[in-house]
């Protein structure tokens, strides 16, 4: 007896993958028709920047390694999209829907995280950034625990020899999912702010009490940067 997927020969279910055919329509959905809507609703927020000095320093050293939490994705993505940058996304049912939004959005991706296919994901991370292109790393995804930054970038950073630079976003409204994550989906045509923070440079083969070490100042170094974000969406045009 063929079954729906020898049928239509669909491709092996990711993992966490509900059944039915559903899950093999969304991400071409989000891609072909939610992405385009994210432009245009982005298009309409008043955009603040912070940290740009801290962004120059970094492009000036060639390619580094974009962190972020992953709660602020939606206003990452589309404030750096077109950029020719690579990011790292799960290869699990809920990072293709990720992979279909940021494909839309221009960039590359490059599939593994801490929770599936790590090793992968640390050495194609590596490889990229010494072909001198920048990757985007999401620091707590995929799953969490929610702001607890896990060492994977560290460890990509000191075998690449490449500088992190803290991302984040916020934004003046808009609505607080219930997801592990928080994740904040911004009003169209309302305020956030985006910024960056100061680069942390990793030395080589960091291990063990340094490692952790290193995961605490870019945790810290992404809560400084939320304060100067708050106060820059205060700012008067």
């Amino acid at each position: 007896m063929i079954n729906c997927q020898q049928l239509f020969r669909l491709p092996e279910p990711r993992p966490g993958q509900p059944a039915g055919l559903w899950p093999y329509v969304i991400p071409p959905l989000t891609q072909h028709l939610l992405t385009p809507l994210l432009r245009r609703i982005g298009a309409t927020w008043d955009v603040r920047w912070t940290g740009l000095d801290h962004l120059r320093a970094v492009s000036n050293t060639g390619s580094w390694i974009l962190a972020s939490w992953h709660e602020a994705l939606l206003m990452n993505i589309y404030s750096v999209r077109d950029n020719d940058m690579v990011a790292v996304v799960s290869p699990s049912w809920e990072g293709e829907i990720i992979a279909a939004a940021m494909r839309g959005l221009g960039f590359d991706l490059a599939r593994g995280s801490s929770g599936h296919q790590q090793i992968q994901a640390i050495r194609e991370s590596v490889r990229t950034l010494k072909q001198g292109r920048t990757i985007g790393w999401v620091v707590d995804g995929p799953i969490g625990p929610r702001r607890e930054v896990k060492p994977g970038i560290v460890q990509i950073a000191s075998l690449a020899k490449r500088p992190i630079l803290p991302m984040h976003a916020i934004a003046h409204s808009g609505w607080r999912l219930a997801t592990w994550d928080k994740q904040f989906i911004p009003l169209p045509a309302t305020r956030i702010a985006v910024g960056f923070g100061t680069p942390i440079h990793v030395p080589p083969r960091v291990r063990g009490e340094q490692l952790d070490t290193i995961c605490e100042q870019l945790a810290h170094g992404l809560g400084v940067l939320e304060k100067d974000l708050f106060a820059r969406l205060e700012d008067r045009p």
